[in-house]
């Protein structure tokens, strides 16, 4: 049926709410709702577990379904998004509902709950403002044994930093609270002008960088942006998915996110064909030209600003965007 109205093979996202939360009986169809609704709105496809190989009946080639194991983003905007979800209820009743997302909502402003890792960053006037930066932090971190999610301290950071125009001095990436106290710990126990005796030195453990006697006055920073041959099937897939507001150039370049972000492969042949189809020019030069103007924004975000740009290939196209001489449309006309 789905074939005969045009879908094409591996069109459809198929996934099971069952697989996700277990049999949720009459809650079954509220759960799918949400389920689906939240995929509309973030444009994120979302994974179906625990599936290891698919009906044998499932003919990868023909079939209108596929099946994502990982969370992947959705490269339709919002307005050519598409769900349908179908509930069987007790005694044979069963229910479909189709829905579109609104073209006019306002984004979601993030993907996900919780990142796999935080960055913090500490400013001041020399290195001992920055330390009781730390100092400031650390104390909140263990206040009244209250369980802070690490997402909560990163905006008490950084209500910090944004009042500061002084120069970064401390940076930590921590993966859960326990990780960014310790770290901040190590911090503090290092001995005072670690940073400018070591210029930029990392500290054990890793996730720890103290700035070098020149690094607030700062060297260049060059931005390079590779060519085919660096393609992969999936790249940056995760920063999509977590920071929403990188959605216009997946945007931009949809007509190939499908061969960037293609369905699970079950068995090697299929993560072969994968890789062939991203490896073809005319797919692999403008997916490049997606990863690389998204991991352009989030640096620029972030405060990392280039003071030149240079590209391989097709990465002279995003070099020249990142340097405000080609409006990013243009990469792909």
């Amino acid at each position: 049926m789905f074939r005969e109205a045009g879908a094409e093979a591996g069109g459809c996202v198929i996934g099971s709410v069952k697989s996700q939360i277990g049999h949720t009986k009459c809650a079954a169809g509220l759960a799918g709702l949400i389920k689906a609704l939240l995929a509309l709105y973030t444009g994120v496809r979302p994974p179906t577990l625990h599936v290891k190989a698919p009906n044998a009946a499932w003919d990868a080639d023909r079939s209108p379904f596929a099946f994502h194991t990982e969370a992947r983003p959705w490269a339709a905007p919002a307005g050519e998004r598409l769900a349908g979800v179908s509930a069987f209820g007790f005694g044979g009743t069963n229910f479909h509902v189709v829905l579109a997302a609104h073209a006019g909502a306002a984004p979601p402003a993030r993907g996900l709950d919780a990142w796999p890792a935080e960055l913090f960053v500490f400013r001041g006037r020399d290195e001992k403002s920055a330390r009781h930066a730390v100092e400031e932090l650390l104390r909140a971190a263990g206040a009244d044994g209250r369980p802070w999610r690490l997402r909560d301290l990163t905006l008490a950071a950084a209500r910090r930093s944004d009042a500061s125009t002084d120069p970064v001095r401390i940076a930590v990436v921590a993966s859960d609270v326990a990780d960014l106290t310790d770290k901040l710990r190590a911090v503090l126990d290092a001995p005072a002008g670690t940073g400018p005796a070591a210029r930029g030195s990392h500290l054990a453990p890793r996730g720890i960088h103290l700035a070098g006697a020149g690094d607030a006055d700062g060297g260049k920073v060059a931005f390079l942006f590779p060519g085919q041959g660096s393609q992969r099937p999936g790249m940056l897939a995760e920063l999509f998915v977590a920071l929403p507001e990188l959605r216009p150039h997946l945007e931009l370049g949809r007509a190939h996110a499908d061969a960037l972000y293609p369905p699970a492969a079950f068995d090697d042949a299929a993560r072969d064909r994968q890789r062939a189809a991203l490896t073809d020019t005319r797919v692999a030069q403008p997916a490049l030209g997606v990863a690389g103007l998204a991991a352009h924004a989030l640096l620029t975000a972030a405060g990392v600003e280039p003071d030149m740009a240079a590209g391989h290939s097709y990465g002279e196209l995003v070099a020249l965007c990142a340097a405000g001489a080609l409006a990013p449309r243009r990469c792909w006309s």
